[in-house]
């Protein structure tokens, strides 16, 4: 599984699309199918070809723009790490198409300027990341994407953004945003856009490198998930008025204790802490909301935690992978607190 789909669906606990059915069983269901990696394999027997992987190919431009519209089953095309020109106007024939992946992580992709309008024709697409591919015209990409009835997933990362057009306000059917890895974002101004997705649950700004949560934050309304990893937070006061914020995930923030304006927090169900080994995590444990059910304090070198912690806590499962806690002392933690699950 590719890095950004991993990081995606690692947070994507509960999401379901408009018309009833989960985003991870979807996923699911199509992962149960054979992937080609090459056009001329599937051009073999292209009505059986319901997942076309390209990534990291050669690609052959020309024949995926002739043939592409021979695969009438195709539900997953990834074209990632090819370095594309053009995205294949023939890509409007894919009626039964879900999944779209362009991305470019390690190196951006600088010869894509457009998408074609055909994708307009995809009224069945529910994903797609445009990862890693700066140059295309943002304009006109969302404002043919807002007609696509069912996307309620996008992936934006490395794309270089300063302020996003005013155009995404288009995708009214919208649900999960991922924007990490955009350092020059402006944060008021992105908030204050994306407010007009009444559909909007989760968003992702990993790694941007921020220090400040600017309080139009407070103007997402609908956010129950944020992924706020990779940056070095002063100030998260503005989070304690998102009033259906249930999930929040701040790995490798360099903590050295939790944000005052967590602790406030009466809706949050699930905090994550991974990758923060300078914060006093018996403190943690004392003084997260009694909302919390699952706690994730993974990859922090901890080695060990005062029982008395333990004692205090409403949390229904406590995560410990990869930390330095020896099996007895984890035993013990669990007699202290029978009903807490521990996962290491």
């Amino acid at each position: 599984m590719k890095f950004a789909q991993a990081v995606i669906l690692l947070v994507l606990f509960v999401s379901i699309t408009s018309w009833g059915q989960s985003f991870i069983e979807i996923r699911k269901d199509i992962d149960q199918y054979r992937v080609y990696s090459s056009i001329e394999e599937a051009l073999t027997t292209p009505k059986e070809v319901y997942r076309l992987n390209l990534n990291n190919s050669n690609l052959d431009e020309k024949l995926l723009r002739e043939s592409l519209q021979q695969f009438q089953n195709l539900r997953e095309l990834v074209l990632s790490n090819t370095f594309i020109s053009e995205i294949p106007s023939s890509i409007g024939a894919l009626k039964s198409l879900q999944f779209l992946e362009v991305e470019h992580l390690e190196k951006q992709n600088l010869n894509l300027f457009k998408i074609p309008k055909s994708i307009q024709k995809l009224e069945n697409i529910i994903s797609i990341s445009l990862i890693g591919n700066p140059n295309l015209d943002w304009h006109k990409t969302f404002l043919h994407l807002s007609k696509i009835p069912k996307l309620v997933n996008i992936a934006l990362m490395y794309n270089n953004y300063k302020k996003l057009p005013k155009s995404i306000t288009g995708l009214s059917s919208l649900e999960m945003i991922w924007l990490g890895k955009n350092p020059n974002l402006d944060l008021k101004d992105t908030f204050s856009k994306l407010s007009k997705l009444d559909n909007l649950g989760q968003m992702g700004l990993g790694g941007n490198d921020q220090t400040q949560l600017p309080n139009e934050v407070t103007l997402l309304k609908n956010i129950y998930n944020l992924w706020l990893s990779g940056n070095k937070w002063e100030n998260l006061n503005a989070l304690q008025y998102l009033p259906k914020l249930s999930q929040l995930s701040l790995n490798s923030c360099n903590l050295s204790q939790i944000p005052n304006g967590i602790i406030q927090f009466k809706n949050l169900e699930y905090l994550s802490f991974v990758k923060n080994p300078n914060m006093n995590f018996d403190k943690v444990l004392k003084s997260i909301p009694s909302s919390v059910k699952v706690l994730n304090l993974s990859d922090n070198n901890i080695n060990k935690l005062s029982t008395n912690s333990f004692r205090v806590t409403n949390l229904e499962k406590l995560i410990l992978s990869n930390n330095s806690i020896s099996k007895r002392a984890l035993k013990k933690y669990q007699q202290v607190n029978k009903n807490l699950e521990i996962v290491f």
